[in-house]
């Protein structure tokens, strides 16, 4: 799913916003796991179908819990936004399109602080998709004991991990177009972010381009928790070590998600 922000992404600190595969990198088909996450969608610039943009998380029948490097691209771009819960080949005809506005957290300057944002529904999702959770408190997090043996799950339609193919032109990033999930390793907890190993020589799994805005929860799937801990905001360039997700329970974020009722 290297997509209109790959090339953007790449050079702006290597957020992730446009991309996708039909599993995170390393990672695994969701097979129906995750049904309340979902990828935001753009008229492809050919003419000819849709385009993903961003992975994200339904967490009230119309709040779709995104990030906010996503949607200030949203904002600024004038094609009409949608968002689909369609599990595979969302390119280049994903099927439930609903239509979707973005709404980017005022505090949102660059970077993963303050990096989550929300997409709000026309209409509601299907009654049959559940809403996954928020944390119920600022600090939730930091309650856990994370540690080393934690083990975390993110999902998302992002691309694979960066491959050279000989006779191309520059890196692929393998695009799919299916909603898969990575479990990698706790790294670190800091006010702002959730740091992953998603190293496969430590037998992790992970995020790449196309999985932005994307949740990670507690555990490994299928036994991994319904509560969006934080939401995949970058990472290292070929997508090889490193997932940072952007926290939620932070104030900032509590703060613009109670707007919403959330």
């Amino acid at each position: 799913m290297k997509r209109v922000l790959l090339a953007a992404a790449l050079a702006a600190s290597c957020v992730w916003a446009v991309g996708a595969q039909a599993v995170t990198t390393n990672g695994f088909p969701d097979n129906g796991l995750h049904p309340n996450v979902g990828a935001i969608m753009v008229p492809a610039r050919s003419g000819v179908g849709y385009a993903e943009v961003c992975s994200g998380t339904l967490v009230s029948p119309t709040i779709f819990l995104t990030a906010s490097h996503c949607t200030a691209f949203l904002e600024a771009d004038p094609r009409p936004d949608y968002v689909t819960f369609d599990e595979t080949d969302i390119e280049p005809f994903p099927s439930g399109l609903i239509g979707a506005t973005a709404v980017t957290n005022p505090a949102y300057r660059g970077g993963f602080k303050d990096d989550v944002s929300v997409m709000v529904l026309s209409t509601p999702a299907p009654a049959t998709i559940t809403p996954a959770q928020l944390p119920p408190t600022v600090g939730y997090l930091n309650t856990l004991g994370l540690n080393q043996k934690t083990r975390l799950t993110v999902v998302g339609y992002g691309t694979s991990e960066k491959i050279i193919v000989k006779g191309e032109n520059g890196p692929q990033f393998p695009f799919e177009g299916d909603r898969g999930y990575g479990i990698g390793g706790f790294n670190a907890l800091t006010q702002e972010a959730l740091k992953m190993s998603q190293n496969a020589a430590h037998g992790d799994s992970g995020a790449c381009y196309g999985d932005s805005g994307g949740p990670t929860f507690l555990g490994a799937a299928p036994n991994d928790g319904d509560v969006v801990l934080a939401v995949t905001s970058t990472g290292d360039v070929p997508c090889y070590s490193t997932n940072v997700s952007a926290r939620t329970d932070t104030p900032s974020a509590r703060t613009f998600l109670s707007e919403f009722g959330l």
